[in-house]
């Protein structure tokens, strides 16, 4: 088959490649100037800044699989497992290998610590079972009308719920947990229950998704302007890189975009499901990097904030101590992720004065670092990733079966599920497998 996948994220490059795989003749038309999709990595002097998704487990299979093939398997190195969580103007590190530590941590009081324990227990089975890259296939434990909140609050209570679950909650979604689906706070502690040991890989994030690119055939700076479907096939009309139209015909087509773009571009979307759209939510998030020359006390890799106590924080990356090729032995480069409700009070700001805000910010939690400030990188993510709401699994699980497993155009990317690199390849690996199953005839 001829098969034209629209974006080249990491859910385009993962279904073009699958699909190249089978033999199948592949073309990736993207619109930006390069591959990745959110998938960034910036590289200012010394420093190697992640400035996209960042953090990852070794529970990311698919990722490490396609890392692997590509010879980057003697890349991976281990991050540090210890998060801190901010709470009465300090950081409390938490070691989930050192329960005794853990447990004496002033992050909570005994009894938030004795109620949280006690919630955990109860939803333990859930927990072991949950496939937080698959959220969407557990749609039945969503709701529409109750909030991650108020789940959370009758497991483990107030304090637990307000500086503990919260933060977790801000980690997974990019919101508070007033603002996420249960099925998200699920999720979250899905990964935490189950503890898979955080990872990285040598010379930044963007090194898989440039791999993959190498491999295909991705047309860049191509503005896509309409997929129609029909018996015969697909046909995609777009705007090549020097402005001239083209309309290509195909066997099958794989739509990897944002979903304001994919259903812009087939009209069956918005003939078929049309509240899906009014009803989603984008992440809209800041990414500010900060470098120091002078090593944080803080051994941990994960900062966890709630919105309570840092509104404007959602959460922090503390990168040197993810990967040691991230900063010069020594420095701190610590990326802070502002809430998708800060976005428009950030974006009114310069980048001096976010950086200026960045700084104090840092340097209050971590005075060691007064006076030894280097640079700052700030990134701004307008669309940075879906918003979980209370019913968004159910809402996306409508869509999926709404849209034909054996049809000619799939969906791809982190719709599907909680966002990451690792959701986006499964998903992207998914859609190019119904298209394989589907073969060419019919």
């Amino acid at each position: 088959m001829k098969v034209v996948v629209v974006g080249a994220g990491l859910a385009g490059l993962s279904a073009g490649y699958e699909l190249q795989k089978a033999g199948h003749e592949v073309m990736i038309l993207e619109k930006r100037d390069r591959v990745g999709g959110r998938v960034l990595t910036r590289r200012e002097g010394p420093y190697i800044i992640d400035a996209g998704p960042d953090a990852m487990t070794e529970g990311y299979v698919n990722w490490r699989r396609l890392a692997t093939e590509f010879g980057m398997g003697d890349q991976f190195v281990s991050s540090s497992n210890i998060v801190t969580v901010a709470r009465h103007s300090r950081l409390h590190d938490i070691d989930p290998n050192n329960a005794l530590a853990s447990a004496f941590t002033r992050a909570l009081s005994w009894k938030a610590k004795l109620q949280m324990s006690m919630g955990l227990m109860k939803v333990r089975k859930l927990l072991a079972s949950s496939d937080s890259f698959r959220l969407s296939d557990a749609a039945h434990l969503d709701s529409e009308t109750e909030t991650g909140y108020d789940f959370a609050l009758k497991l483990f209570g107030r304090e637990a719920t307000e500086h503990m679950i919260d933060p977790l909650a801000r980690l997974v979604t990019g919101g508070g947990s007033r603002r996420a689906s249960r099925l998200s706070i699920l999720g979250g502690l899905a990964n935490w229950f189950n503890a898979d040991p955080l990872m990285a890989i040598k010379g930044g994030l963007d090194r898989l998704p440039k791999a993959l690119a190498e491999r295909l055939d991705v047309r860049l700076r191509v503005d896509v302007q309409h997929v129609e479907e029909s018996a015969a096939g697909v046909k995609i009309s777009y705007v090549d890189s020097d402005g001239s139209p083209i309309e290509a015909n195909a066997d099958a087509c794989v739509l990897a975009t944002t979903y304001d773009v994919s259903q812009r571009l087939w009209p069956f979307l918005p003939e078929r499901i049309p509240s899906y759209y009014e009803k989603l939510e984008y992440q809209r998030l800041v990414s500010i990097s900060v470098a120091y020359e002078a090593a944080t006390r803080t051994k941990a890799y994960i900062g966890e904030f709630s919105t309570k106590d840092y509104p404007y924080t959602l959460l922090w990356f503390l990168q040197h101590n993810k990967a040691p090729d991230r900063a010069p032995p020594g420095h701190s480069l610590i990326t802070i992720i502002s809430d998708t409700d800060a976005f428009d009070h950030f974006m009114a700001q310069s980048d001096d004065e976010i950086t200026a805000w960045a700084r104090g910010h840092v340097e209050t939690l971590c005075p060691e670092l007064k006076g030894k400030f280097v640079l700052s990188s700030i990134t701004r993510w307008p669309m940075g990733g879906y918003l979980a709401t209370p019913g968004f699994f159910q809402r996306t699980m409508r869509l999926r079966e709404v849209v034909p497993t054996g049809g000619r155009v799939q969906l791809a990317g982190e719709l599907f599920s909680a966002g990451s690199m690792e959701a986006a390849i499964t998903w992207g690996l998914e859609a190019a497998k119904k298209i394989i199953a589907r073969g060419c005839g019919g």
